[in-house]
């Protein structure tokens, strides 16, 4: 790595760990405002209502229960009205163009009308379960969409700590089979699943893993493998791919790249909100106090939660993530090495010395670049050359100028027995915060 990016990315560490102990109410403020949508990219903001009669939530409560492997605490799912936007390529226009003042519907058609292929990426953000929405990752939703010629529906789910465990996860499912079953009055038609393809940013990979668990769990676990809608038995097919960019597994922080990948990340403290002279606000510690901003202290290595503990991805879709030299490094190698033994395709790649979601902090890379263009490209053959994928698992040195990649070996050379009682080992020391300096075991 050059001295230059060495410096900018220790510029930005430095950044955030001056910011790492702002009140999380503050930092969800800042992070979910709206924006209007300048230059050459569509935005139509949606709001998809629950259905009035189904068994959505039954089927989640099933696949929590299913996968407990212990007594766990969490909250029963609930549904409420799920938004989110779509994006897509406005052509013909400049990059100072202001957004149109016209309404939403209309904005959609015109997306459609700017669309040229039948690629439809359901992206679900980062942030720490606590904050963004999705205009603060339309820099990627938009060059995704640019580039696979399609329409991405960015999902604005529940946020920690206010809505915890399976809050975020429900409004996943729920938008999905919107995508899939558009309730009336939809902007959109029904999308076929085989053009859908899952992607994400750090923790809004756990909700993506997490969803293909749960669609696994109805489509083979399951009493009745469809879930009723409406008043109507609808199936729950799998999508046409999942791509990742970093996600985040273990939400214990166990695995052995949290501690060893610390230097090359930008992250100089994994949980700040636990520690304590961490400041209280109104919506943190939550009410009752939990040792988890997302979930109770004993989900932590529930499967639907740390989808690293899942002990089997049989017959999910063609899988592709990819992460710098970073602390959740292990969380995606662990889940790759285990499906790939099972027959899945897996694309893995890592950005040898470059930290988290390092295209979304530092898009100017090469590296960036390169990541980018490998992530849309998996999207669309999943789409239109699904024959055509095939393993990959590469490292990128660190200079920028390799685009070919070296073999890795295994995906992960960490067992995955061995690595998830450590997992349970992390969950069990963990102690509930109920404040600054008063830190209690449950």
């Amino acid at each position: 790595m050059n001295k230059e990016t060495a410096a900018t990315i220790q510029a930005f560490r430095d950044k955030l760990a001056s910011r790492s102990y702002v009140p999380l109410s503050v930092q969800q403020q800042s992070t979910t405002k709206d924006t209007p949508a300048k230059g050459p990219l569509w935005v139509s903001r949606v709001k998809l209502p629950p259905p009035a009669k189904g068994s959505i939530c039954d089927k989640i409560l099933g696949a929590i229960r299913h996968y407990a492997e212990e007594a766990e605490t969490y909250i029963h799912p609930t549904l409420t009205v799920v938004e989110g936007e779509w994006v897509g390529l406005r052509k013909h226009v400049g990059k100072q163009e202001p957004e149109p003042q016209i309404s939403e519907k209309e904005k959609f058609d015109r997306l459609l009308g700017d669309t040229s292929s039948k690629v439809t990426i359901f992206y679900i953000h980062g942030g720490t379960f606590c904050t963004g929405c999705p205009a603060t990752v339309r820099p990627v939703t938009s060059v995704l969409a640019t580039i696979t010629g399609g329409r991405c529906f960015a999902l604005k789910y529940r946020l920690s700590p206010q809505n915890a465990f399976p809050g975020a996860l429900v409004d996943a499912f729920m938008a999905y089979m919107a995508l899939i079953h558009p309730p009336p009055e939809s902007f959109h038609t029904a999308v076929d699943p085989s053009c859908i393809t899952f992607a994400s940013d750090s923790c809004g990979g756990t909700l993506v893993l997490a969803l293909v668990q749960l669609i696994r769990y109805i489509r083979r676990d399951s009493s009745e493998p469809s879930v009723e809608i409406e008043g109507v038995r609808v199936e729950v097919p799998f999508p046409a791919g999942v791509a990742c960019l970093c996600p985040q597994a273990d939400q214990t922080h166990a695995l052995p790249s949290y501690a060893g990948n610390g230097h090359f990340d930008v992250y100089t403290k994994i949980q700040p909100c636990l520690e304590s002279k961490f400041p209280a606000c109104s919506i943190w510690p939550s009410n009752p106090p939990r040792g988890d901003v997302y979930c109770d202290i004993s989900s932590l290595s529930h499967p639907l939660v740390s989808p690293a503990t899942a002990r089997s991805w049989r017959g999910v879709p063609p899988m592709w993530m990819a992460y710098g030299t970073e602390r959740l490094l292990d969380d995606g190698a662990l889940i790759a090495q285990k499906a790939s033994e099972e027959g899945v395709t897996v694309q893995f790649s890592e950005y040898d010395q470059l930290p988290h979601i390092f295209p979304m902090l530092f898009p100017k890379l090469p590296q960036s670049a390169h990541l980018i263009k490998s992530w849309a490209k998996f999207i669309s053959d999943c789409v239109y050359r699904p024959e055509s994928i095939r393993p990959v698992n590469k490292k990128f040195e660190a200079d920028g100028t390799d685009t070919s990649g070296t073999d890795r070996g295994h995906y992960s050379n960490l067992k995955f027995e061995a690595m998830l009682e450590t997992m349970r080992k992390q969950r069990d020391i963990r102690m509930v915060w109920a404040g600054p300096a008063s830190k209690t075991t449950l």
